[in-house]
């Protein structure tokens, strides 16, 4: 239940931040929630956050910040354009699609977890765009929004991405999958925002590096903090016959 209300909050605290802010900031910004999901999973595991999480984690706040400052996009137009929309959808479909039938078939469980991160970061990136649509829908006409695109694009494009996503994680560890999805999900989301809002982000020389240096960061980091993360689980179930056997030991004394 905490589960769901927490998911639920975070959709809307995502809704919000897209009425206020550009797809080109919002969504890198969404990849901070890796720096909190692998360390609260390791505290619930019973085990600290290594030094190596903590580290990847401020290396991925400092890419993030470093990136969304150098794009600083220019505003676009509030209403989405259906024509780029279509367009832009398409295009992330046909990505993901064929990258799901190379995960099906790839014999190497890596190749289908780089396939399967490709596809639901794209798919992430456009749900952020869909996201914003299906606001400004809702907010200028509400009786006609629950029969609207986006708010179906957003439902069918979110539960593919999901089910993508889960998969990635059986197929190989979250050190192939995680850095590919969360490269995939905010340049998807960038190329919604331009296409279809109108959003330019800074193409000047200095923001190009500005913005190279700052992906470069947060792929780093989120490959560090998913080996860690993968790391510390697998000390963590090593260790549970160990404290398993102490306990029954405790229990006959």
């Amino acid at each position: 239940m905490m589960g769901l209300a927490a998911a639920a909050a975070g959709v809307l605290l995502h809704a919000a931040a897209l009425t206020a802010g550009a797809l080109a900031v919002v969504q890198p910004v969404l990849v901070m929630s890796v720096a909190l999901a692998l360390p609260v999973r390791a505290l619930l595991d019973g085990v600290r956050p290594s030094m190596g999480q903590v580290v990847a984690a401020a290396a991925l706040a400092a890419g993030v910040a470093v990136f969304v400052v150098s794009a600083h996009p220019r505003a676009g137009q509030p209403a989405p354009d259906a024509h780029g929309a279509a367009e832009v959808i398409a295009a992330g479909v046909m990505l993901a699609g064929p990258c799901s039938v190379i995960a099906t078939r790839a014999r190497s469980g890596r190749m289908a977890g780089f396939a399967l991160g490709l596809a639901a970061g794209t798919l992430y990136g456009l749900v952020g765009g869909v996201l914003k649509a299906t606001v400004h829908a809702a907010m200028h006409d509400p009786a006609s929004a629950v029969a609207g695109w986006p708010l179906w694009a957003l439902a069918v494009l979110g539960a593919w991405a999901l089910v993508l996503h889960q998969r990635a994680y059986t197929h190989a560890p979250l050190g192939v999958s995680l850095p590919v999805l969360s490269v995939a999900n905010p340049l998807a989301g960038i190329v919604f925002g331009m296409l279809v809002f109108g959003e330019t982000p800074a193409d000047s020389p200095p923001a190009l590096l500005g913005e190279i240096l700052g992906m470069a960061v947060i792929v780093a980091s989120v490959t560090m903090l998913a080996q860690a993360g993968s790391a510390s689980g697998r000390r963590h179930l090593a260790a549970r016959p160990v404290r398993r056997a102490r306990a029954r030991s405790t229990a006959r004394h």
